[in-house]
C-alpha cells in the first residue's frame, strides 16, 4: 500500500512540473522579443507609421506609409500619407490599443541613434489585438514593409 502510495505522490509531483515547466514556456513564448508595453492613453500620432509615447518617438514595423509635407514627392503622396495618418489617429482614439517595443533591424550598437530609423525606437501597435499594420494595409493606406536581418527593403515610390 506504502509503495502504492510513493508512485502517486511521484506521478503528482512530475505532473507538478511539466505543469511548470509549460506555463514558463509560454510565458517566453509571449513576452520574446517584446521589451515594453504602454497603455493607450499616452499614445500620440505623429504621421501613418510613427507614433510618440512617454517622449519617445516610435517606429512602427511591418509597414509603410506615403510621407506628408516636404518629404513627400508628390502631391498624390502628400494626401495618401495624410488619409494614412488621419486613419492611425482614429484608430488610436477608439482606444483599446497596446504599444509593443520591440528591437529595431539596425547595426549593431546604432539603435537610437539617428543613424537607424532617425533615432526612433521600434515597437507594433496593437488595437484591439489586431495589428495596425494589417488594418492599414488592408484599407490601402500602407505597404508592406519588413526588414530581414539588418537590412531593410528600399522604399516604394508613391508617386505614379
Amino acid at each position: 500500500m506504502q509503495s502504492k502510495i510513493l508512485q502517486i505522490d511521484v506521478r503528482l509531483r512530475w505532473n507538478f512540473v511539466r505543469i511548470a515547466a509549460l506555463a514558463l514556456c509560454s510565458w517566453m513564448i509571449a513576452s520574446c522579443g517584446v521589451v515594453h508595453s504602454k497603455p493607450s492613453q499616452s499614445v500620440f500620432v505623429i504621421d501613418g507609421d510613427t507614433v510618440q509615447s512617454d517622449h519617445h518617438h516610435y517606429r512602427l514595423l511591418g509597414f509603410d506609409t506615403p510621407e506628408v509635407g516636404p518629404r513627400a514627392h508628390c502631391a498624390e503622396e502628400d494626401a495618401l500619407g495624410k488619409r494614412a495618418s488621419a486613419r492611425l489617429h482614429e484608430i488610436v482614439e477608439a482606444g483599446e490599443i497596446k504599444l509593443v517595443e520591440h528591437p529595431c533591424t539596425c547595426l549593431p550598437g546604432t539603435e537610437g541613434t539617428s543613424t537607424c530609423n532617425y533615432g526612433r525606437r521600434c515597437a507594433v501597435l496593437l488595437s484591439h489585438g489586431k495589428d495596425v499594420a494589417k488594418t492599414l494595409i488592408e484599407e490601402g493606406l500602407a505597404r508592406p514593409y519588413i526588414c530581414d536581418g539588418e537590412h531593410c527593403p528600399q522604399r516604394s515610390d508613391w508617386c505614379h
